[in-house]
């Protein structure tokens, strides 16, 4: 082995490790059709309350998105979404795009696949995990160039709270503080 190699292989090596760790920083998971398909949907904002689900306006942001792939935002969570959004829906896909941090909201290929989905929707749970995690980021700049593109989006609670001109971040609370809610009369 020459000299040149040995070192090479090392530094080859460290390059792939770290390409693997920086992949893993965020979840995509998706059913329906694997393939991306080009819709024209139609612009639409759907903003909905904490609680539970409205299949209407879910319906409604499908119907905007007019076939093509629905993505669902999340900064922590599961893909619960994706069977729930794909039983009301005619869509191309639904996946489910966990962004847990401003690493992953970084991520070259976590802006692609916002930029290829026909609908967003941002999930609930805590506002000051997208605040904190996405401001700023290519993730944000992928949002808003969808919603610039006419494309529609939706949001329930946390998803909600951070669309619009101005933003709820709740940025003062603790991370997922579940104790708030019991203490206010």
């Amino acid at each position: 082995m020459t000299k040149a190699f040995r070192w090479l292989l090392p530094v080859l090596a460290l390059g792939l490790v770290q390409s693997l760790a920086h992949a893993g920083s965020y979840q995509y998971f998706r059913i329906g059709n694997k393939e991306d398909i080009q819709s024209k949907p139609t612009a639409g904002t759907a903003m909905m309350g904490g609680g539970s689900d409205l299949d209407e306006a879910l319906r409604w942001l499908c119907n905007k998105g007019n076939g093509g792939d629905f993505l669902i935002l999340r900064a922590t969570g599961d893909d619960e979404y994706n069977s729930y959004v794909n039983g009301l829906c005619k869509a191309n896909s639904v996946a489910t795009l966990i962004i847990p941090n401003r690493e992953a909201a970084q991520e070259p290929a976590v802006a692609d696949i916002v930029r290829k989905a026909e609908v967003v929707f941002i999930s609930g749970g805590d506002q000051a995990n997208y605040i904190r995690g996405w401001k700023g980021t290519p993730l944000e700049n992928a949002i808003n160039a969808d919603i610039a593109a006419g494309k529609p989006i939706g949001g329930t609670s946390a998803g909600l709270a951070v669309q619009g001109q101005f933003v709820y971040g709740a940025l003062g609370d603790r991370p997922d503080d579940k104790d708030l809610a019991s203490t206010v009369c």
